[in-house]
């Protein structure tokens, strides 16, 4: 059996770019394109910030950012015919929340 899904292609193919969030920031603020731009430039940066730093960021009905680690490891390199080391890698992970999972699942 089928699952019932009723979205709208376009809607499911287009994303929000940096532009289109200042847009709605100074919609919802009625600020300019300029205070918008400050506000979300400074929230990237304080996001990435606790992120460079290892800290888990929770945003209570949204989710988690955290960084994830990834272990080094012996790797090979077919155009050298080598074994090569592949140092740890350090990850962002987001993890959402109850509370927005239910909101992108209910139906309409």
């Amino acid at each position: 059996m089928m699952p019932d899904i009723n979205v709208d292609i376009e809607q499911e193919t287009s994303s929000w770019n940096k532009s289109h969030l200042i847009d709605k920031i100074s919609e919802r603020e009625g600020c300019s394109r300029k205070q918008a731009t400050l506000i979300l430039e400074q929230w990237i940066s304080i996001m990435e910030m606790g992120l460079v730093q290892h800290k888990k960021i929770l945003l209570s009905g949204f989710g988690t950012f955290q960084i994830s680690h990834r272990r080094s490891f012996v790797g090979y390199d077919p155009k050298n015919d080598v074994e090569i080391v592949v140092p740890i890698r350090h990850i962002p992970v987001f993890k959402c929340s109850r509370i927005l999972k239910d909101k992108l699942n209910t139906r309409a």
